[in-house]
């Protein structure tokens, strides 16, 4: 009993919200390579190191509770897909984003740890091929998410809705498949901009998101007034007043970027272990500018006032007491009634600040993401050497053109360095 409770570790605050009834979330993270990926060599370095992670050793308690340590079959996660050179023709990354987005609708097997490794050795428009590896961080079963309870009660914090736009989804946004899409630019342009306007990274990819979304939006209401007989295509078409909120995650370690697996589970570590993380809601600028800059100004004003708040710390403090006192139910409601009724959630991580490799495979790009959310729209940008990808995460019945939106976003990023 007393080795069976050593090999039990209690889930965090914020993992077991993510793990909660009606709550699905998964992680995705597509790996670009440079050259054709040898799939023994990965199963050899996972069979390797595979058990010195936690996560990757490690499955749920049956209450969903713990993650309770055991024996992992590497064979049994990684999975490598014969693939008829006729099923890809000439559209390497068309076939990659459907084999990913079919993905989203397979559940991770729960008697086991949570993660899958893809490899497709296909050539795409960034990378002579991929390897789409999906980490589950939330219930695996993909039970599809049920009716929050309306015990909790702020109309501030649980029943203010954005404003339905062409990016809002309705109550079925969670059950959809959802595609994945990614755009890389160029990181010396984004600390140019940074430098010159006297902000942060994040205060620069917040005004790009802004900018890129109002024009994005700009164009869809031209589109729908020009079928109205609205006049001239230079016109704002957005709607007055639009309330357009974005969840962002907030990373609350005092120690931020990269630290050694060996040191973050070292005894008496400072670097902790486990989800550490909250979220903030951000109320985005959506409109026309005419100067570019304008969106920078607005996002730095923006940040500057989240920063002096601790709207972060607090939310993960109550969470983790109602975790405790009300138990998971209540505590999920907490965070996901507020999430449900914003529009789109952003992230930002610093990547490695140089190009890598494993196992002699060198990285064309990094590109994160997750599904089973309640947003239509999903933006993460992850720093990776000289770049900065963008990655999005649609749900393609509500958004058809995603690349629409990325092509927006490099555009905003040229007009603000002109």
């Amino acid at each position: 009993m007393a080795k069976e409770e050593e090999d039990e570790e209690p889930l965090s605050p914020m993992a077991r919200v993510f793990q909660s009834p009606g709550v699905d979330y998964c992680a995705v993270t597509i790996l670009g390579f440079k050259t054709k990926i040898k799939p023994q060599v990965v199963l050899d370095a996972l069979k390797h190191n595979v058990s010195k992670h936690p996560r990757f050793s490690s499955k749920l308690s049956d209450n969903g509770a713990k993650w309770i340590e055991t024996e992992v079959n590497v064979e049994d996660h990684v999975v490598v897909p014969f693939i008829d050179p006729e099923d890809i023709a000439e559209d390497g990354d068309g076939f990659v984003d459907d084999y990913i987005s079919r993905l989203t609708m397979v559940p991770l097997d729960r008697s086991r740890p949570l993660w899958d490794i893809h490899i497709l050795n296909v050539q795409t428009s960034d990378a002579e091929a991929v390897d789409p590896d999906a980490i589950s961080t939330a219930n695996p079963s993909m039970k599809r998410r049920e009716t929050v309870s309306h015990g909790l009660r702020n109309k501030d914090w649980f029943q203010r809705l954005d404003t339905k736009t062409p990016l809002k989804g309705g109550a079925d946004v969670g059950s959809n498949p959802k595609r994945f899409y990614h755009r890389i630019v160029s990181l010396d342009d984004i600390k140019l901009i940074k430098n010159a306007m006297n902000m942060t990274i994040n205060d620069v990819l917040l005004g790009v998101t802004q900018a890129s979304l109002s024009r994005y939006l700009n164009r869809l209401y031209e589109k729908k007034n020009e079928v109205d007989g609205a006049l001239a295509s230079n016109q704002n078409h957005l709607p007055g007043r639009l309330r357009f909120r974005a969840g962002c995650t907030v990373n609350l370690r005092s120690d931020i970027g990269f630290k050694p697996l060996a040191d973050m589970m070292a005894k008496d570590s400072k670097c902790g272990w486990g989800n550490y993380f909250s979220f903030i809601i951000l109320p985005f600028s959506i409109g026309l500018q005419t100067d570019p800059l304008d969106y920078l100004k607005i996002s730095k004003s923006t940040m500057a006032r989240k920063k002096h708040s601790y709207h972060a710390a607090l939310v993960y403090l109550i969470i983790k007491i109602v975790l405790k006192v009300l138990g998971v139910k209540v505590a999920a409601t907490l965070f996901n009634r507020p999430v449900m009724n914003i529009t789109t959630c952003v992230s930002n991580v610093i990547g490695p600040m140089e190009e890598i490799s494993f196992r002699g495979h060198p990285i064309a790009y990094i590109a994160p993401s997750s599904y089973g959310h309640s947003q239509t729209l999903l933006i993460h940008y992850i720093s990776y050497g000289k770049k900065m990808i963008i990655s999005i995460a649609v749900d393609p019945t509500v958004i058809p053109n995603p690349h629409n939106i990325c092509d927006e976003m490099e555009e905003s990023l040229k007009a603000m360095k002109c």
